[in-house]
């Protein structure tokens, strides 16, 4: 509660749900028993106590209320917190708040205030740092963003419409959540039923320590589905910050949608490659078959191997392999080594940039020099021509490299968050009916996880629980 009541962010969105609120009182029109920021700060401790009833009773509770005065005294001055009420909101009032102080089109400019507020947070805990240099491919924790869907369980338990009174035989129908749908939840084993939200968060080698840097709700009927959603999200996040390096997700991206958010953001894609058994052509590296295309022929590659005679390419798990026939008449696939890898950056003449990595790689060639080379990951002139999706099959990291298993673990930092946000509410299941309600929870639970994790980060500079930087903190 300390952690959230003292973070000027919750005040910042406060703020700006009291500017679209504007009114005269002098036409009509009762006073507000409470701030916007009081309301805030109640939605935000849904998170902490589970449900807005648990969170009405602790607010009731006078010592559980002056923690929260006393600490907004501290950040906006004790003229904010003169003349309240000696207890804190109810049901009645957040209800209120969020069905008429939070409109449809102020809760959309607040999920991208949040965004903003999520990055200035990052920063300031020193995550998404833009001044820290890397070369491409070498990423640290700190510059990875996780991406992940997260289906919350709606407040309907059942599937019934209708319930039979068996006393009385009466039918009474039962209340419908209008955001409740089916997803499917770890690929097509499983289905789940409830509202999804896309979530992108950054992590820090710090124990429990992450910052939430945006949501998104979508439905299943989505336009392009989570893989689509996901793209969005991602790239919005690189224009509002520049000390994104990289993003991980699972399956959901393909080839589009790592071509489009690498080519605009310049930020390289760690995602699993897309398996394929060897039966079918695809390429056996350990104990996985991976799904593979022939390396298209380009009058550059032409000239280069025209003295041999040419080699037989595959692109496939984010790298290249040369195809060589045994005696047997079977095919092996030798990986070909992969040195560095490199980003150029062009900027158009409409003022927007276009980014192309590539990597380089060594081919002997018995009899001639080795063939070395810098071969383009993301789509290049002739591609669609060829039907060859590169961006598919060649990757910033290559999946068979040990660095591509430690930076596709940090996806695993997003599961963690989602048992987190699991147990963030009664009973496993969203407090609020609505995807409007939902979004509002949803929204400033979020506010609250980056709350703590100011709240960490200060006790780890300062040696203390609760405690604030250094004023050095502050200006870096």
């Amino acid at each position: 509660m300390r952690a959230i009541a003292a973070d000027p962010h919750l005040y910042a969105m406060a703020a700006a749900v009291t500017d679209a609120n504007q009114r005269d009182h002098r036409v009509g029109g009762r006073p507000l028993t409470y701030p916007d920021w009081c309301l805030v700060l109640f939605g935000a401790s849904v998170r902490v106590f589970g449900s807005a009833s648990a969170t009405a009773r602790a607010f009731a509770d006078p010592p559980v209320w002056h923690i929260v005065t006393d600490q907004a005294a501290r950040t906006l001055g004790a003229d904010a917190v003169s003349g309240l009420p000696p207890r804190g909101p109810n049901r009645d009032h957040w209800g209120y708040f969020v069905k008429h102080r939070l409109t449809p089109q102020l809760l959309h400019t607040l999920v991208g205030l949040q965004r903003d507020l999520a990055v200035a947070r990052a920063q300031e805990v020193g995550l998404l740092n833009p001044d820290d240099a890397h070369s491409a491919g070498n990423y640290r924790r700190e510059h990875v963003v996780g991406i992940d869907g997260k289906v919350f369980d709606s407040p309907l338990r059942t599937l019934d419409t209708h319930r039979v009174d068996h006393r009385t035989g009466e039918i009474r129908p039962v209340r419908q959540d209008p955001a409740r749908q089916r997803y499917g939840e770890a690929g097509t084993d499983g289905l789940a039923w409830g509202t999804k939200y896309a979530i992108a968060s950054v992590r820090s080698p710090l124990a429990n320590h992450r910052v939430i840097l945006g949501l998104a709700h979508f439905p299943t009927n989505a336009p392009g589905g989570e893989g689509r959603v996901f793209t969005d999200l991602a790239t919005d996040l690189a224009r509002r910050a520049r000390g994104i390096h990289a993003f991980t997700a699972d399956g959901a991206w393909r080839g589009t949608h790592l071509a489009t958010i690498q080519t605009t953001t310049g930020c390289a894609v760690i995602t699993p490659a897309r398996r394929r058994a060897a039966r079918r052509g695809g390429i056996t590296i350990a104990a996985h078959s991976y799904a593979a295309q022939p390396l298209p022929w380009s009058s550059r590659r032409a000239q280069r191997e025209a003295a041999c005679g040419g080699h037989q390419l595959w692109a496939g798990a984010g790298t290249l392999f040369e195809q060589v026939i045994l005696a047997d008449g079977t095919s092996h696939f030798a990986e070909l080594t992969r040195h560095q890898t490199k980003r150029d950056t062009t900027l158009r003449k409409d003022g927007t940039r276009r980014h192309q990595l590539y990597a380089r790689y060594t081919l002997p060639c018995p009899g001639h020099q080795p063939h070395d080379w810098w071969e383009p990951l993301l789509p290049v002139h002739g591609d669609q021509q060829a039907g060859f999706n590169r961006s598919e099959y060649l990757r910033a990291v290559p999946i068979t490299s040990d660095r591509h298993r430690r930076l596709y673990g940090m996806r695993q930092d997003t599961e963690s968050l989602n048992a987190q946000l699991d147990r963030a509410f009664y009973g496993r299941r969203l407090p609020a009916w609505g995807v409007h309600n939902q979004t509002a929870v949803v929204l400033l639970a979020t506010m609250a996880e980056n709350a703590w994790a100011r709240h960490v980060w200060n006790a780890a500079v300062t040696g203390q629980r609760g405690g604030h930087p250094p004023p050095q903190h502050h200006a870096a």
